[in-house]
């Protein structure tokens, strides 16, 4: 699992963290967990952490677990660094929702570049573990 000292590539406000209440801090390390192993390239450990759901892409499309895998071991998306600058955690019972606005520095497809987006999971409690039931990454 992510470690918030970890900043391989990612980076969030150390305060921001130590205010998070621990629910909420073990919901948006899913969150850094992905994006770190998304610069990693980190295929095995994406797949034990979402499951098979389309996965909703920043630049407007959306794609299977399968491809969008295949698209980071093609390097067709490549992760260079996230710097996370907001971050909203809900939740509402067995449900929650991480949103986060980041300036993300990638190449997507054939797009390379920084850019701010907002990306979010949305999230349902079961066997009391966190589900990933959406993403927007």
């Amino acid at each position: 699992m992510f470690g918030f000292n970890n900043t391989n590539g990612v980076t969030i406000d150390k305060n921001y963290i130590d205010n998070l209440k621990e629910e909420n801090k073990d919901l948006l390390s899913i969150f850094l967990e992905i994006y770190e192993a998304v610069i990693d390239k980190d295929i095995e450990n994406l797949k034990q952490i979402i499951p098979n759901i389309q996965i909703n892409h920043i630049v407007g499309n959306s794609s299977s677990k399968e491809q969008w895998l295949n698209d980071i071991e093609n390097e067709n998306i490549k992760y260079y660094g996230v710097d996370i600058q907001n971050c909203k955690i809900s939740i509402n019972n067995q449900k929650a929702k991480v949103e986060l606005t980041s300036k993300i520095r990638a190449k997507l497809y054939e797009y390379n570049g920084s850019w701010i987006v907002d990306s979010y999971l949305t999230l349902e409690k079961e066997d009391n573990n966190w589900i990933i039931k959406e993403i927007l990454i």
